[in-house]
């Protein structure tokens, strides 16, 4: 539940803030959740903790598909959202599912929740690095923009000549 407003109010945040401010903020708030849910010596705490959740995976999940429409050049715009959606749902979470079960069984938990932080905090640093290379000026979402993105879904199963008549 906690996730349903972030996603609920992509559009409107991205317009305000654009997708590489709020990716961002994402990669900061799983730092932040993973900090609080270490540091918990209660209930309480690991849901105050879990109510990051709104600020964190909530804006990845659909600013990364707008991100990845900024940085990707049109024509290859579906298969980055789909090698995005692979690494984001598939990819990492077996490998870090298995690795964090072997490190929870052999090291325990103290040392897997350091482990994890470590690495949270890595990868919001390369993300910071990285994004200020790669990002394009943020541009406003546009009505037809924003049908343009809904419709590349479906142009697989579109006519050429309906697709040229979309893309115009």
């Amino acid at each position: 539940l906690t996730e349903l407003p972030a996603m609920a109010f992509t559009k409107n945040l991205i317009q305000k803030f654009g997708s590489a401010a709020l990716l961002k903020i994402s990669a900061v708030f799983f730092l932040v959740k993973g900090l609080l849910l270490a540091a918990s010596t209660s209930m309480g705490m690991v849901y105050f903790g879990q109510a990051f959740q709104m600020v964190s995976f909530a804006l990845l999940i659909p600013v990364s598909t707008y991100y990845c429409n900024e940085v990707v050049e049109i024509k290859d715009q579906v298969t980055g959202q789909a090698l995005t959606a692979v690494a984001l749902n598939c990819i990492s979470s077996a490998i870090g599912n298995f690795l964090g079960g072997l490190l929870l069984q052999y090291t325990g938990l103290l040392t897997t929740l350091t482990v994890s932080i470590a690495l949270i905090a890595v990868g919001v640093i390369l993300f910071f690095i990285t994004a200020k290379a790669s990002l394009k000026k943020p541009t406003k979402l546009t009505t037809t923009m924003v049908l343009k993105m809904e419709l590349q879904a479906q142009t697989f199963i579109m006519p050429e000549s309906v697709r040229q008549e979309i893309w115009k």
